[in-house]
């Protein structure tokens, strides 16, 4: 959709009309017009930590990382979105406690620093 292109198995780009529509089967079957254009290269690393972060949704492989093996029992789910791995409600519930903890501890300081002025204020206090 952002313009790049898909990798097919033998490495090089799989080549596509953006006019037409585009069907990707299960096993990563490209087609196009009825007609099977490639398959997706569907991969496993060994070292996911050898992938970096570029933009928002896509990342790139070093290239001093071991080349990437080709993947076994995996399924190609077109228009589909991965479900993140995280529960929203109970995320929810650790901020809030997180920030009740926040506060409770910027209380405890503010209350800190006033018994130190006060204390600094009855030490400097000059008695008759």
């Amino acid at each position: 959709m952002d313009g790049y292109a898909l990798q097919g198995q033998d490495g090089k780009s799989i080549p596509l009309d953006s006019s037409k529509a585009v069907d990707i089967s299960r096993d990563g079957t490209v087609r196009q017009d009825g007609q099977d254009i490639s398959q997706l290269a569907v991969v496993d690393l060994a070292d996911p930590q050898a992938l970096s972060k570029r933009g928002s949704n896509y990342f790139w492989l070093d290239s001093s990382a071991p080349q990437p093996a080709p993947a076994v029992q995996t399924d190609v789910l077109q228009g589909q979105l991965e479900g993140a791995n995280s529960q929203p409600a109970e995320s929810a519930v650790r901020l809030v406690n997180i920030m009740r903890q926040f506060e409770t501890l910027q209380k405890a300081m503010a209350i800190g620093a006033e018994m130190n002025r006060r204390a600094i204020e009855e030490v400097a206090k000059v008695t008759s």
